[in-house]
């Protein structure tokens, strides 16, 4: 009885838990090979919503003039960069910025799933990853941009790097709602298990 109402709980509670499918939002090109975004850690997430965020304040003005629209959501990554003259830059050209991380992560899933497979690992490259953003933003360039090849070993090092200005607030409520989400199921699975043992 107790092992039967405990199955139930945990069962119930499983899909709450488990990892939801991430759509990939949409991009300025098409990708040949879409990436599975849910193995992607919500930290790491976090660390590409960063670099978005800081990415279009720079191309926007920053730190003179700040973007209109600036939003990231890790949970869904869906995003929106609107400068105050009310145009969007072209972020798939610029590193650290989410259609070059979306990129990036579909060549790096592309190469994992042909691995032994040289013709198939060519294409990963020349379909996928010459897609990916190489120009480094310049603060207050308006979208000017110098040349930079990013490479997969940079690119840990860049995600990790960038900052939003200290003056602009950035609350991600999202990502609370989502953890509030996680914590809730669980108590209630916690709880069922207690309600079921005392009976």
């Amino acid at each position: 009885m107790v092992r039967a109402a405990l199955v139930m709980a945990l069962s119930a509670a499983a899909p709450l838990a488990a990892a939801q499918a991430i759509q990939i939002p949409p991009l300025p090109f098409n990708l040949t090979f879409k990436p599975d975004l849910s193995k992607v850690s919500s930290d790491r997430r976090s660390d590409w919503c960063n670099g978005e965020r800081a990415v279009c304040d720079t191309l926007c003005g920053a730190p003179n003039t700040y973007p209109t629209k600036n939003d990231c959501d890790p949970g869904n990554l869906q995003f929106a960069c609107t400068c105050q003259n009310g145009t969007a830059p072209g972020l798939q050209y610029y590193q650290n910025s989410l259609p070059t991380f979306i990129c990036e992560e579909a060549f790096e899933q592309c190469i994992a799933a042909s691995v032994g497979d040289s013709t198939a690992q060519g294409k990963c490259n020349t379909d996928i990853r010459s897609l990916c953003g190489k120009q480094a933003a310049k603060a207050g360039s308006g979208g000017a941009a110098t040349s930079s090849l990013a490479t997969p070993a940079s690119r840990a090092t860049q995600t990790g790097s960038t900052t939003t200005p200290a003056n602009t607030a950035r609350p991600n409520s999202a990502a609370a709602v989502g953890q509030l989400s996680t914590f809730a199921s669980v108590a209630v699975a916690a709880a069922a298990l207690v309600g079921a043992y005392a009976l």
